[in-house]
Protein backbone atom coordinates (compact mmCIF):
# COMPACT_ATOMS: atom_id res chain seq x y z
CA UNK A 1 0.00 0.00 0.00
CA UNK A 2 3.07 2.17 1.05
CA UNK A 3 4.52 1.74 -3.12
CA UNK A 4 1.00 2.56 -4.33
CA UNK A 5 0.73 6.02 -2.29
CA UNK A 6 4.24 6.83 -3.50
CA UNK A 7 3.38 6.44 -7.02
CA UNK A 8 -0.26 8.42 -6.92
CA UNK A 9 1.62 10.78 -5.24
CA UNK A 10 4.36 10.90 -8.07
CA UNK A 11 1.81 11.18 -10.67
CA UNK A 12 -0.36 14.27 -9.16
CA UNK A 13 2.84 16.04 -8.68
CA UNK A 14 4.27 15.27 -12.44
CA UNK A 15 0.65 16.06 -13.57
CA UNK A 16 0.87 19.32 -12.37
CA UNK A 17 3.94 20.44 -13.80
CA UNK A 18 3.63 19.63 -16.91
CA UNK A 19 0.33 20.92 -17.25
CA UNK A 20 1.06 24.60 -18.02
CA UNK A 21 3.66 22.91 -20.92
CA UNK A 22 0.75 21.14 -22.79
CA UNK A 23 -1.71 24.20 -22.89
CA UNK A 24 -0.14 27.55 -24.01
CA UNK A 25 -2.50 30.97 -24.11
CA UNK A 26 -3.40 32.06 -27.38
CA UNK A 27 -3.13 35.43 -28.26
CA UNK A 28 -5.74 37.21 -30.84
CA UNK A 29 -5.26 40.65 -32.28
CA UNK A 30 -8.09 42.45 -34.12
CA UNK A 31 -7.43 44.64 -36.87
CA UNK A 32 -9.22 47.29 -39.14
CA UNK A 33 -9.03 48.19 -42.69
CA UNK A 34 -10.23 51.22 -44.12
CA UNK A 35 -10.46 52.46 -47.63
CA UNK A 36 -10.21 51.22 -50.90
CA UNK A 37 -7.71 49.10 -53.26
CA UNK A 38 -5.03 51.12 -54.90
CA UNK A 39 -4.97 47.67 -57.31
CA UNK A 40 -1.28 46.96 -55.71
CA UNK A 41 0.32 43.98 -54.76
CA UNK A 42 2.21 43.89 -51.03
CA UNK A 43 4.40 42.18 -48.76
CA UNK A 44 3.56 40.97 -45.24
CA UNK A 45 5.13 39.34 -42.00
CA UNK A 46 4.14 37.27 -39.66
CA UNK A 47 6.90 36.36 -36.78
CA UNK A 48 6.78 36.05 -32.78
CA UNK A 49 8.32 33.54 -30.07
CA UNK A 50 7.78 30.00 -30.63
CA UNK A 51 5.50 31.13 -33.75
CA UNK A 52 6.55 30.43 -37.24
CA UNK A 53 8.03 33.65 -39.52
CA UNK A 54 6.52 33.86 -42.73
CA UNK A 55 6.91 36.41 -45.71
CA UNK A 56 4.20 36.49 -48.03
CA UNK A 57 3.94 38.44 -51.28
CA UNK A 58 0.49 38.85 -52.24
CA UNK A 59 -0.86 39.77 -55.50
CA UNK A 60 -3.49 42.95 -54.67
CA UNK A 61 -7.21 43.44 -54.84
CA UNK A 62 -8.57 44.57 -58.04
CA UNK A 63 -7.94 49.17 -57.80
CA UNK A 64 -11.68 50.19 -56.19
CA UNK A 65 -12.03 46.71 -54.22
CA UNK A 66 -13.57 47.61 -50.96
CA UNK A 67 -12.49 47.17 -47.24
CA UNK A 68 -14.37 43.85 -47.01
CA UNK A 69 -12.77 42.29 -50.10
CA UNK A 70 -9.03 43.46 -48.96
CA UNK A 71 -9.77 42.08 -45.56
CA UNK A 72 -10.48 38.96 -46.81
CA UNK A 73 -8.00 38.66 -49.50
CA UNK A 74 -5.52 39.00 -46.76
CA UNK A 75 -7.26 36.37 -44.26
CA UNK A 76 -7.21 33.64 -47.21
CA UNK A 77 -3.78 34.34 -47.64
CA UNK A 78 -2.67 34.31 -44.10
CA UNK A 79 -4.11 30.63 -43.97
CA UNK A 80 -3.03 29.33 -47.04
CA UNK A 81 0.75 30.33 -46.65
CA UNK A 82 1.50 27.89 -43.55
CA UNK A 83 2.19 24.87 -42.78
CA UNK A 84 0.08 22.14 -40.62
CA UNK A 85 -0.73 22.78 -37.86
CA UNK A 86 -1.02 26.39 -38.60
CA UNK A 87 0.71 28.65 -36.17
CA UNK A 88 -1.69 31.94 -37.43
CA UNK A 89 -4.99 31.68 -38.18
CA UNK A 90 -6.98 34.57 -39.58
CA UNK A 91 -10.32 34.94 -39.51
CA UNK A 92 -12.60 37.19 -41.62
CA UNK A 93 -15.17 39.31 -38.96
CA UNK A 94 -17.00 41.79 -40.21
CA UNK A 95 -17.88 45.46 -42.19
CA UNK A 96 -19.36 48.23 -40.25
CA UNK A 97 -21.67 50.37 -42.00
CA UNK A 98 -18.96 52.98 -42.11
CA UNK A 99 -17.22 50.59 -44.86
CA UNK A 100 -14.50 49.79 -42.90
CA UNK A 101 -13.82 45.88 -42.11
CA UNK A 102 -12.42 44.03 -39.74
CA UNK A 103 -10.31 40.79 -39.50
CA UNK A 104 -8.86 38.76 -36.13
CA UNK A 105 -4.77 36.70 -36.48
CA UNK A 106 -4.34 34.07 -33.77
CA UNK A 107 -1.60 32.87 -32.63
CA UNK A 108 -0.23 30.42 -29.77
CA UNK A 109 2.10 33.22 -28.78
CA UNK A 110 2.85 37.33 -29.16
CA UNK A 111 3.72 37.86 -32.45
CA UNK A 112 4.23 40.51 -34.73
CA UNK A 113 2.17 41.67 -38.12
CA UNK A 114 4.26 43.87 -40.45
CA UNK A 115 3.21 45.68 -43.84
CA UNK A 116 6.59 46.46 -46.11
CA UNK A 117 8.29 48.16 -43.90
CA UNK A 118 5.91 49.35 -41.49
CA UNK A 119 4.88 47.02 -38.04
CA UNK A 120 1.02 47.25 -37.93
CA UNK A 121 0.58 45.59 -34.04
CA UNK A 122 1.36 48.03 -31.45
CA UNK A 123 1.33 51.09 -33.70
CA UNK A 124 -1.36 53.50 -33.69
CA UNK A 125 -1.03 55.53 -36.40
CA UNK A 126 -1.37 52.19 -39.15
CA UNK A 127 0.28 51.44 -42.09
CA UNK A 128 -0.73 52.64 -45.35
CA UNK A 129 -0.26 49.57 -47.46
CA UNK A 130 -2.94 49.72 -50.22
CA UNK A 131 -5.29 51.88 -47.96
CA UNK A 132 -4.66 52.09 -44.37
CA UNK A 133 -4.69 49.15 -41.86
CA UNK A 134 -4.13 49.03 -38.05
CA UNK A 135 -4.60 47.17 -34.93
CA UNK A 136 -7.39 48.01 -32.74
CA UNK A 137 -7.96 46.43 -29.03
CA UNK A 138 -11.19 45.16 -29.34
CA UNK A 139 -13.69 44.39 -32.23
CA UNK A 140 -16.69 46.94 -32.88
CA UNK A 141 -20.27 45.61 -32.10
CA UNK A 142 -22.09 44.22 -35.54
Amino acid sequence: MRTMWKLVVVVAVLSVALAPLAFAAEVTKNFCIDGTSNGAGWSYNLSGSGSSNITVNTDGVPSGGNATALAEHWVRSINAAQGQPPAYRAAFSHTGRDGKAYFTITAQSNFRFSVGECQITGNPAGCSFNPMVLEISALPAH
